[in-house]
């Protein structure tokens, strides 16, 4: 695992209690998560380079697909209601 990946695991992103007390709540929702679907996908991207398992691997494609295809919905969801201000999720590519 990169020392960056290890360290946001260590780390999480989402913080509970900030978050139920957020106003508007659905924005701080949708910041919360977005740094942890790239976490999964930041995980994911290292099962397909690193990995030697194929179950392992296609697990990986599919988490990378699902939270990319979430990801996204959250941007856009981030810009049509608060103006956006993350970056896009990234996909398999990246």
């Amino acid at each position: 695992m990169s020392v960056a990946l290890s360290r946001r695991c260590a780390a999480p992103s989402i913080k509970i209690n900030a978050v139920k007390k957020a106003n508007p709540f659905d924005k701080a929702f949708i910041t919360d998560m977005m740094p942890h679907h790239q976490l999964a996908i930041d995980a994911a991207t290292l099962e397909l380079a690193h990995g030697s398992h194929p179950q392992l691997k296609d697990l990986a494609i599919s988490i990378i697909k699902g939270q990319s295809r979430e990801g996204g919905l959250m941007q856009a969801y981030l810009d049509l209601w608060y103006g956006g201000s993350m970056s896009p999720i990234g996909g398999m590519g990246h």
